[in-house]
């Protein structure tokens, strides 16, 4: 990655044999400083919906008798409410403890909101993970998939 005043540029081609319509110099705008919080917030406001998540989610909220409002209307500036998606985070996703969808992910992290164009992201791939293969109907491109967009699963 290379960053020059506000603007960060990626090369995310991967290998052909990974996604045949690969991201030539992706540039992605800086929108605006962003925090842990927001994006765990996000992250969760996002997922809550989602037919894949919902039933574990909520059965979370419930057993630790968390109203889902913390999640559907976060309050960025209640520490406690933080903390306690920090915590749904972890026990979900298995967030902040080297686990799950985070196994790998570095501990430090400066989070920001990020710009890229329709035209640009019509351009990335999806991870080469089973479930996404099977979304992108083989292509990977995060903007081929109609079921995608629609939050649709691939069949069982």
């Amino acid at each position: 990655m290379r960053a020059t005043r506000g603007i960060a540029r990626w090369n995310t081609q991967p290998p052909q044999s990974e996604c045949s319509h690969p991201a030539q110099n992706l540039i992605m705008r800086r929108l605006r400083a962003s925090s842990e919080a927001e994006m765990i917030a996000v992250f969760l406001r996002t997922e809550l919906p989602a037919a894949r998540f919902r039933e574990p989610l909520t059965a979370l909220l419930a057993d630790a008798g968390v109203p889902e409002r913390i999640v559907t209307e976060p309050n960025l500036d209640d520490d406690t409410e933080n903390q306690l998606r920090r915590q749904l985070l972890t026990a979900h996703r298995g967030y902040g403890t080297d686990s799950g969808l985070f196994n790998g992910f570095p501990r430090e992290v400066a989070w920001a909101w990020m710009g890229v164009t329709p035209a640009e992201l019509a351009s990335v791939c999806y991870i080469d993970y089973d479930y996404w293969v099977e979304l992108s109907g083989g292509s990977r491109l995060a903007e081929s998939p109609r079921s995608a967009r629609l939050g649709l699963s691939p069949a069982p």
